[in-house]
């Protein structure tokens, strides 16, 4: 199965590689994001080998429209849902598996109920830990693996607000050894890439340059901003 240029890569330990195969439409960040800020409580209800989350239609119409068409969207939100899945890889062996990450969403008279493979609790809560102070809000809105990565990484040299860093010190951090030997297919697919889309869903703005003509330096100016 081939990565995705759309996921969130996720290093969970040593061994263990994550690559959510998803791109979250607007209606589908709603139910993602009362996921991520009630986890905690749902592990209280966990049956069986899946937690139970309950989702109040008021509140979701708020959100995503009143009906008639609030209907039509939970109809339409639930299909996609349904098949969006993630691979996990052993760093080491190459072996993979994937799995989807709700096993069963179902409109009922006055909650929306969604039943979630038990495995992903330790995985959302490693991707809050990873982000504080709801900065995963972020990176579930960017696109490619490759700005989750950026963001992850320039976020840890906000309060210095720069950073200079050789192209190569640079790939090691963002798990890229052994790609893109060609420097300048780097900076235009990883480098602008990352950096245009971290500016344009997060609260990081970043500025970079190349420290002379054909060097394999870079320096990246950090600064956050308010959406």
């Amino acid at each position: 199965m081939q990565p995705s240029k759309r996921a969130i890569l996720q290093y969970l330990d040593e061994n263990t590689i994550i690559e959510h195969m998803m791109y979250y439409t607007n209606e589908e960040l709603v139910i993602m994001d009362y996921l991520f800020d009630n986890i905690e409580y749902l592990e209280k209800q966990q049956y069986q080998n899946s937690i139970i989350m309950e989702i109040d239609n008021i509140f979701l119409q708020t959100k995503l429209g009143n009906k008639p068409t609030y209907d039509t969207i939970i109809e339409k939100l639930t299909r996609r849902l349904l098949f969006r899945y993630t691979i996990f890889r052993n760093a080491n062996y190459g072996f993979e598996k994937a799995l989807a990450l709700f096993n069963r969403i179902e409109l009922l008279p006055n909650v929306l109920q969604i039943e979630i493979a038990n495995i992903y609790y330790p995985i959302i809560q490693d991707i809050k830990q990873k982000h504080p102070g709801k900065r995963w809000h972020y990176v579930l809105r960017l696109n490619s693996s490759v700005a989750a990565k950026m963001y992850a990484f320039l976020l840890k040299y906000l309060d210095k607000g720069s950073l200079e860093i050789s192209i190569a010190d640079l790939k090691t951090e963002l798990h890229l050894n052994h790609k893109y030997k060609n420097t300048q297919n780097f900076k235009q697919r990883i480098i602008e890439t990352g950096v245009r889309e971290v500016n344009q869903s997060t609260d990081l703005h970043i500025n970079f340059t190349e420290l002379g003509v054909g060097t394999k330096h870079m320096y990246f100016e950090i600064q956050s901003c308010i959406l």
